[in-house]
This record gives structure tokens, C-alpha cells and sequence, in this order.
């Protein structure tokens, strides 16, 4: 059987690790012999889908997408197209993004759909924000709906199945599937937990709480318990698992309780590694108050504790009773009654044989019932329910043509495949439709730059040799002692980012003709940037952050992405394209990054960055090992842009540029496959060996050849800021500002008459006007956009954007730029 299954989340994220049913499922399925694709739903919404296909780490294969709700056209179109492949369409939980495209698809296809119901999602949401009964009304009455509209539906828990039920559901229809565990990963007698041990500083005992942190959860309840046990034994660690938008109260909490010397918060821990945490307990709680969601409930932490064959206390609610066979596989206690936890507790340390008697009766509980196996035999029998149901059905309609609708909504006649762009048909959410809107309108903006470049000061402590600021080959061309001192204060720092984000933009780049950790309050800008919720990607040669402090601090920042600097690959290249540096700070920059990589859990991702010239295009190979070896996760090359008559010599020759065109071919063909697939992601690569391969890049016209297909766009999608304040158009037109922000505000520049001017002379395909004289360095060139445009990708993708509207898109997008002005929405 072909089955199709799709997830509202990620899983592959540790912030959502709910996520493991639908893995643990999905691999029981190919243990039977089955095919399964799975199509998840990225947690970071600036991840690129067609980048994260790439990550492959199980035994079936995952297909991501962006979880916003406006992508539902693209999603719908997409799982169409996947449900010609499958026999079942399965899908968990009642998020419209997911459930409506996987509903729809099996409609358009004549594939049955399988509603898999795990938990009352309306509920959740009511306890997590009370104060939003918008919302609230929407989620409940979409999760009343989609039981009606599919073939089957599993359910995990008994008032599920009864909520199923009373909505008019065939009770033949609905089928039970409670949450399991894999008491095979779960066993303790095959792990080894001696490095949990080495690590921790253990009491005697070890009593657990593991779970999500965050609201609808309660592990209030279990430190309230935990600080009454303190009081009458100080022999007791208390270890709490997880993560979640609660963490730092819950550790203030547990401070507040006195619990600081007898308490462990690990944080995220990987799902593999969680069976050794639970070796080490000595006693697993699982605590509840008595809600209304609560009581639909199959805790997945109760099946996990059963498995690894643990003495368990848990809140007597819902199906807690059932899953602990009414107390002969844990001891069951009031819900939301922390005395009796903590009295539960007690009596399973202060009795050994009570302890091994639940651990052998949770263990017995797991292989015979509360395992995934037996889940996913209930599923299979609904699918095989549900295909033959649906089967009758389709031939009633028959007569219908699915394809001609299909081709005519969601398929759009033009395609433009590009460098580096993904393949088929993107995504595009509101915002997209408001820029979009913004280019039709073409002076117009409805919303402000998706990614503004922040540079905050001059100051630099490298001369890079084809640096338009501090190489040494610049001469009386070096930027002047005066600018070179340009820092934007913290105030207005502050200031500007509040503008940039009250007109929506989302992310911020800093980098500049200086570096950025040279400026004095750099952290506190980081941190700002990150409390406005934004994504930061930040430009670096690293040299002032490889201290394990600074590591740390900014690990614990979440900055999103590193582009580190380097232009080498070995000491030898390092030293002859940095003057002013030696191989030890060669060393200490890789023994930076390498640290930088080892502590994080997932952020930030790193970029390692080349400038390729002649002083360092041998060392091709060494730097796709130093990545690699740093394990940091993709590289980047670009060919030197120059300064005429200073940095000019630079440029390759052309047996220099061949020899190396021929090593990135290899790289292509052979070697990428056998040493770096799955280690190194290489950026950029198709642009890089498009530029390699034109002969204009001889002469530094390294983009004459993809300019002038496409119009410029950037007027509309970026913005930089220059440490003098200057707010420039696009990255190279610092020779004609639009503004600055000591004399106006972001928000201000961004619409005024200087923008839109560049708006209209950029929207064009052939760069003749006057106005492309003027961007980059060379003062004697028609277009400056010839020799190097740092934008290309960025056009290129609006431009993919708008080439491939279909019918649906280009008439929502027309009554959406309609809707926009006559609300008054442009800026």
C-alpha cells in the first residue's frame, strides 16, 4: 500500500516533539511492507522548502512545506499531485493548512482520506489563549466539520471517540489508535546511560517529569510536589525534560520553591536520547488537573515511561486509568493534587518491591497493548475500510473530469527555472501578495522591505584584500579615517528597528564595509532584533566571538545564521588574503567555529564565505574541508568584484578561471556525492559556476549575462543601511541614497519620492537609463549591475513569484491589491 501522510508540524524540530506519532507510525508502516511519503510542516517559517527536502533521516521519505494558511492553493495543487501516488491519505490533527488541502486532494483524486483525531485542538487552544475567542470559535468549528467530511477517522482516546460519535459519525467508521511506545528503543536492558551519569550530578534517587512547557501542561503541579518531598528527604534529584514557552518561569518557579540544589531542567533533549534519561529514574510521574481536554487525553509520557519499563505516578484523568490498568501498572492519584503525587512518590522509594512490581507491570502493559504496533494495525484496517468505501464511491462519479479543473485552477502556462531557485512552483503568503502588489502598483508598497541589510559601523579588525574599505591595494581609495569611525548608536538602533517592524519587516542582515562585532553594544542590538521577533543573519570573520563565553551568549541570543568570512581554506590562503593576520588566527578562528558548531542544538546555521581571486583560488578543496571540518552546514562562492586600477589584478585569468571551473564540475559529477553529500551544502553554486563560466568575468562583468532577464524589484523587497545613516536601494547603490535616518524614519524613507523614483527606473528589463551608471564602485561603467549584483537571487525569486501566478492567484491578487487601497493600506 502507498500511504500518504501529512502533519501540521515539523518533525524534524525539537521545539514540537508531538510529532513522534506520526514518525513512529510512518516507520511501522515500512516495517509492514508498506511505501509511505510524509509531508511535514516547517516550524521556522524563513526556511526554504526546496532546501530542507534535502534532510532525509528516516526510512521513508519527507516532503516539507510552509505551514502558513495561505499557501492553501499551493498546498492543495502539491497534494494532489502526491495523491495520484498513494492508495490513503492520512492526516493528523484538524489544522486547516493541512487538513483542508489533504481533504481536497482526496476528493480531486478519488483517494480515500483518514482524519487521524489525537487530541481536542479547539481545547488546547482555549487554555493556551483565553483571550482569543476568535480563534477560538474558528479552530472549534473546523474540528467539528472535518470528522464529517472524511472516509475514516482513528481516535486516541475513548472521549474522542465518543466527542466522534455525537457529530453524526458512523461509529463503524471510527476507529481506536491510542498513542504507543517502542518498548524495542524504550528497553533499558539494551542502553548504555553511563554518559547521562557522567554528565549529571545525581542523588540517590531520580524522580522524572518529562513533557512540553508550555500551556495545557502541568509541570507546576509536579514541582509543587517536588518541593513537599524536600522538605521530608534530601536524597532526591528531581529532573524535569523538555521544552517550551514556560521554561525560564517554571526555573524561576522551582527557585522561588527552594528547589534550586535538587533540580534539573535538561531543556530539548533528542528523542533518541530520552530513553537513557529515563534508565537513570528511579520514578516517573506524569501529572494533571482535571480539564475538559485533559480528559481526552492518551499521554504519549505515560506509553514512553511503560516502555522503559518504569514505577509511575500519575493524576487519575481521562484515559490515565485504562493506559495503567486501573492501578496495577502505576499508582493512580487525585488529578491536580500535588500532596498526593508527592505521597505517591514516597511510597514506591520507600518499597522496592512495589517498585518492581510496576516497572515488570508497565513493561507487560507496553508489549501487549500500549506499543506502535498495535496502532498502526488499527489504522490499517480503517484504511482498508476506507479505500473500499471509497472505491463504490468513485464510480458513482465517474463521469467527472478532475484534470481539465484541476489543470485550469492550478497550473499556470508560464515556467521560469532559474540558478539556485527550487524547482516547480513557490509558495506565496499574504506578505508575498502584498509586495506583489506593491510591483504591480510599481511606486507603490504596501508593506516594507522583507530583509533590510543593517550595517552598524566601519570599524574593522581585518584589511580582507578586496575589501572596498580596508584593502591595503586601495591606497589613497581607503576609506578615510573619519567614516571609518561611523558607528549607528544602540538608541538609534533601537529606533529604527521598531520602525522596520511596524511595517512589517521580518528580517535583518548585518554585514557592511566594517564588521559587525566591532561595535561596542552589539549584543544588546542582537538581542533587540530577536525580541521584535525577527530573523537575523549576521556577517562575520568571527575573530572577536571565539571565546567560549561569547560562543555561548550567542547560542542563547538565537541568532539565526552565521555567514562567516573566511576566503581560505588553510593558514597559508588565510595569511595572503588577510595582510594583517597570521595562521594562529587562522587556528583560533577554526577552533571558534568548530566549538560554535558542537554547542548548538539547532541554531545558528552557518555559512562558511568565499571570495575567490588569485591569491587564493588553489585552495578550492581546503576550504570545502575546512566546512566540513568546522561542521558547519553550507559554503558559498563568489568571485572577487574589483576596483579599477586597484584591486583589478585580482581577477582570474582565463586558465586560472578554466582550471577552476573544471574543479567545480568534479565537485558536481564525483566527489560532492562521495565526501561531502549530506555534510556541506553548497550555496549559491549554480551562480557561482555560471559567473566562472561567462568570459565577461574576465574583465569583473560577472553578471552581464543574467541582468537584463528579468526586471529589478529590489525597490520593493530590500533596503540597506549604511553606518552614516544613508538608507540605500539596493546593496550597490550607495552613490544615490534615498534618505537617512537622522533626519527621517525608516518608514518615512521607505515611501517617500526618492524610493519610488528608484521603483520605477529599476522595474525594466533592458539597464540603460542613467540611473544604472551609478550603482557599484566604477565610476566610468553604463550599468553597474554588470559587474556584480548582490540582489540577483532576490529578483529572481519575485520574479519566479509572478511569472507562475495561475488563474486563482492572479484574481487574488487583484482583488487583494483592490482591497488594500481602498482600505488605505499602502504606505
Amino acid at each position: 500500500m502507498h500511504i500518504l501522510m501529512v502533519h501540521p508540524h515539523d518533525i524534524y524540530s525539537s521545539l514540537e516533539p508531538w510529532t513522534v506519532r506520526i514518525t513512529y507510525l510512518a516507520e511501522q508502516f515500512v516495517k509492514m511492507g508498506h511505501k509511505v511519503r510524509l509531508v511535514y510542516h516547517l516550524e521556522n517559517p524563513h526556511q526554504r522548502p526546496e532546501i530542507m527536502k534535502h534532510r532525509q533521516e528516516f526510512s521513508f521519505q519527507t516532503i516539507p512545506m510552509i505551514r502558513f494558511s495561505s499557501t492553501l492553493l499551493y498546498k492543495t495543487k502539491k497534494l494532489i499531485e502526491l495523491a495520484h501516488w498513494a492508495d490513503v491519505i492520512h492526516f493528523q490533527k484538524s489544522f486547516a493548512y493541512c487538513s483542508i488541502p489533504s481533504i481536497l486532494a482526496g476528493i480531486f483524486t478519488g483517494t480515500p482520506v483518514h482524519y487521524d483525531w489525537d487530541d481536542w485542538e479547539a481545547e488546547i487552544f482555549r487554555n493556551s489563549c483565553p483571550e482569543d475567542a476568535y480563534w477560538y470559535q474558528y479552530t472549534n468549528q473546523i474540528e467539528k466539520i472535518i470528522p464529517k467530511l472524511v472516509d475514516t477517522v482513528s481516535v486516541a482516546s475513548l472521549p474522542l471517540w465518543q466527542q466522534c460519535t455525537a457529530l453524526g459519525v458512523d461509529h463503524r467508521l471510527v476507529f481506536q489508535a491510542p498513542v504507543g511506545g517502542d518498548p524495542d528503543h524504550f528497553n533499558p536492558d539494551n542502553l548504555d546511560a553511563s554518559d547521562i551519569l557522567n554528565q549529571y550530578d545525581f542523588k540517590e534517587h531520580v524522580v522524572t517529569y518529562m513533557g512540553q512547557l508550555h500551556g495545557a501542561q502541568y509541570c507546576s503541579l509536579f514541582l509543587e510536589a517536588a518541593s513537599k518531598l524536600r522538605k521530608q528527604r534530601d536524597d532526591i534529584t528531581f529532573l524535569v525534560i523538555g521544552n517550551g514557552s514556560e521554561f525560564l518561569d517554571l526555573m524561576q518557579e522551582a527557585e522561588d520553591l527552594g528547589l534550586n540544589d535538587s533540580i534539573i531542567f535538561t531543556g530539548s533533549v533528542p528523542h533518541d536520547t530520552v530513553p537513557k534519561f529515563l534508565k537513570v529514574s528511579d520514578v516517573c510521574v506524569a501529572a494533571f488537573e482535571d480539564t475538559p481536554q485533559v480528559r481526552t487525553k492518551s499521554p504519549l509520557k505515560i506509553c514512553e515511561y511503560m516502555a522503559a519499563k518504569k514505577a509511575i505516578v500519575a493524576s487519575d484523568v481521562g484515559e490515565v486509568s485504562n493506559m495503567l490498568d486501573h492501578g496495577n501498572a502505576g499508582i493512580l492519584v487525585p488529578a491536580g493534587d500535588a500532596m498526593s503525587l508527592a505521597s505517591g512518590i514516597q511510597k514506591i522509594l520507600n518499597d522496592p518491591d512495589l517498585k518492581k512490581h510496576l516497572e515488570h507491570n508497565a513493561r507487560q502493559r507496553s508489549l501487549n497493548k500500549y506499543n506502535w504496533t498495535t496502532t498502526a494495525n488499527s489504522l490499517m484496517s480503517a484504511y482498508h475500510l476506507g479505500m473500499g468505501k471509497k472505491k463504490k464511491i468513485a464510480r458513482r462519479f465517474k463521469f467527472l473530469k478532475w484534470e481539465r479543473l484541476y489543470r485550469f485552477l492550478f497550473q499556470s502556462n508560464s515556467r521560469f527555472e532559474c540558478e539556485d531557485l527550487p524547482q516547480g512552483k513557490m509558495i506565496s503568503t499574504l506578505d508575498d501578495f502584498k509586495r506583489m502588489a506593491g510591483v504591480k502598483s510599481v511606486t507603490g508598497s504596501f508593506i516594507g522591505p522583507q530583509l533590510v541589510q543593517l550595517d552598524v559601523t566601519n570599524l574593522c579588525n581585518n584589511d580582507c584584500v578586496a575589501c572596498w574599505s580596508n584593502s591595503p591595494m586601495l591606497e589613497d581609495l581607503m576609506i578615510d579615517p573619519a567614516s571609518k569611525r561611523d558607528t549607528i548608536p544602540l538608541d538609534v538602533c533601537s529606533r529604527i528597528l521598531d520602525e522596520m517592524h511596524s511595517i512589517g519587516t521580518k528580517e535583518i542582515y548585518m554585514a557592511g564595509g566594517g564588521d559587525p562585532t566591532m561595535h561596542p553594544q552589539i549584543f544588546d542590538i542582537w538581542e533587540k532584533i530577536k525580541s521584535l521577533d525577527m530573523v537575523l543573519y549576521v556577517n562575520t570573520n568571527f575573530v572577536l566571538l571565539c571565546t567560549h563565553e561569547k560562543i555561548k551568549r550567542t547560542i542563547s541570543l538565537g541568532i539565526d545564521h552565521f555567514t562567516i568570512s573566511m576566503w581560505a581554506g588553510s593558514p597559508e590562503a588565510y595569511s595572503r588574503t588577510h595582510p594583517n593576520k597570521g595562521p594562529k588566527d587562522f587556528e583560533k578562528v577554526k577552533k571558534g567555529l568548530t566549538l560554535l558548531n558542537q554547542l548548538k542544538e539547532s541554531t545558528p546555521y552557518v555559512k562558511v564565505y568565499h571570495v575567490i581571486s588569485r591569491l587564493n583560488y588553489k585552495d578550492f578543496w581546503n576550504m570545502l574541508d575546512f566546512c566540513v571540518d568546522t561542521g558547519s552546514e553550507s559554503v558559498e562562492f563568489t568571485l572577487v568584484d574589483t576596483i579599477p586600477g586597484k584591486t583589478d589584478q585580482l581577477l582570474l585569468t582565463e586558465d586560472e578561471r578554466q582550471w577552476l571551473y573544471e574543479q567545480c564540475e568534479k565537485v558536481n559529477k564525483d566527489c560532492y556525492d562521495q565526501k561531502y553529500k549530506n555534510k556541506v551544502l553548497l550555496f549559491g553554486f549554480e551562480r557561482f559556476m555560471r559567473r566562472l563560466s561567462s568570459v565577461d568575468s574576465n574583465v569583473g562583468d560577472h553578471d552581464k549575462n543574467i541582468v537584463e532577464s528579468f526586471p529589478c524589484y529590489i525597490g520593493h523587497l530590500f533596503a540597506r543601511i549604511m553606518p552614516d545613516g544613508d538608507v540605500n536601494t539596493c546593496l550597490k547603490s550607495h552613490r544615490m541614497p534615498t534618505g537617512n535616518i537622522y533626519e527621517k524614519g525608516f518608514d518615512e524613507i521607505w515611501s517617500a519620492s526618492r524610493q519610488k523614483y528608484f521603483r520605477k527606473k529599476a522595474q525594466v528589463y533592458d539597464k540603460k537609463d542613467p540611473m544604472f551608471a551609478l550603482i557599484g564602485n566604477d565610476a566610468d561603467v553604463e550599468v553597474g549591475c554588470y559587474k556584480s549584483c548582490d540582489d540577483i537571487s532576490r529578483n529572481q525569486y519575485m520574479h519566479k513569484r509572478i511569472s507562475e501566478l495561475n488563474f486563482l492567484e492572479k484574481g487574488f491578487l487583484n482583488i487583494y491589491q483592490g482591497y488594500l487601497e481602498s482600505t488605505g493600506q499602502k504606505l
